[in-house]
């Protein structure tokens, strides 16, 4: 072998018995002002033994509100409860109030308390919603939705990078009609 320098490898091998939950958040890759955003959750347990106490919390982005009741698909053979905080998850007492259109402003977090335990293999998902603010200032400073997810579990796990994920979306403008009351000035002469 000429080449001797690419002749051996390392591997992590993890020896014993662990717990490892995982979280993934997938969206669209853009949104509008007033438009509702749908956030798919991917979770699980993909350790060699069950994952106890698993707790999976979301931010609830700024510059949004929840749609109430939009938590949805999730295992129905397991048992688990949802708190909402209206204090940046300080505290998970707050009663959702929907609005004519659907939504919470207030909501700041949500949490997601299993009572059943996530066995080794376990995979899942669940869907949520919250809606853009119709703030015309958002598009002009050209703020992104920020949104954060985390899970957590009492049994020791083998990997804690995979516990928590985030997506980010710009703001476009919508159609033209959608800015009414605004004026659109096409600075680099590019829409027809």
């Amino acid at each position: 072998d000429p080449d001797q320098s690419n002749n051996c490898d390392t591997a992590t091998t993890v020896v014993g018995d662990y717990a490892n939950v995982f979280i993934e958040k997938d969206g669209p890759n853009s949104t509008t002002l007033g438009d509702e955003i749908n956030y798919e959750i991917d979770y699980g347990n993909n350790g060699n033994v069950d994952a106890e106490n698993v707790v999976i919390e979301d931010m609830i982005p700024e510059n949004t509100c929840f749609k109430v009741d939009s938590i949805s698909n999730i295992d129905g053979s397991l048992l688990y409860d949802i708190t909402y905080s209206d204090d940046d998850g300080s505290t998970f007492s707050y009663m959702p109030v929907a609005d004519s259109s659907g939504k919470d402003c207030n909501i700041t977090d949500f949490r997601i308390s299993f009572s059943s335990i996530l066995i080794s293999g376990f995979s899942d998902s669940f869907n949520f919603s919250v809606i853009v603010d119709d703030d015309y200032d958002l598009l002009l400073n050209e703020v992104e939705i920020y949104n954060e997810i985390s899970i957590t579990t009492t049994s020791p796990e083998t990997n804690l990078s995979d516990n928590w994920d985030d997506h980010i979306l710009p703001i476009i403008s919508g159609p033209l009609s959608s800015i009414s009351g605004y004026v659109f000035e096409d600075g680099n002469r590019n829409v027809e």
